[in-house]
């Protein structure tokens, strides 16, 4: 964020890929003297607690573990004990909506 910054582009959103680079590209954004959201808007990629405890809170995308860790489980013995291809599957997710993004 912060090589990004330097360029002096005019940046109004950035898509992080992780709730944790998130909080990174935030406090970079808050050292250059700018602010979250009303000078750039900021989205997080996993719905961790973090995202909530940060201020301002994080807008993330949430993603369901427990439902990818049990389809992974499920699809990886289905290839070892039955010779199974592998499968590609999309697992739902939610946008939790918080204060990080800019309302217009």
């Amino acid at each position: 964020m912060q090589q990004l910054l330097s360029k002096k582009l005019p940046i109004t959103a950035v898509f992080a890929m992780s709730d944790v680079m998130a909080i990174g590209a935030m406090r970079a954004i808050f050292d250059a003297g700018l602010c979250v959201p009303e000078d750039i808007s900021m989205i997080g990629f996993d719905g961790t607690v973090l995202a909530d405890y940060y201020n301002p809170k994080i807008v993330t995308i949430c993603q369901q573990y427990d439902r990818i860790a049990q389809r992974s489980v499920e699809i990886l013995l289905s290839m070892i004990d039955l010779n199974k291809p592998a499968t590609h599957e999309l697992i739902p997710f939610s946008l939790k909506n918080e204060e990080s993004v800019i309302k217009k």
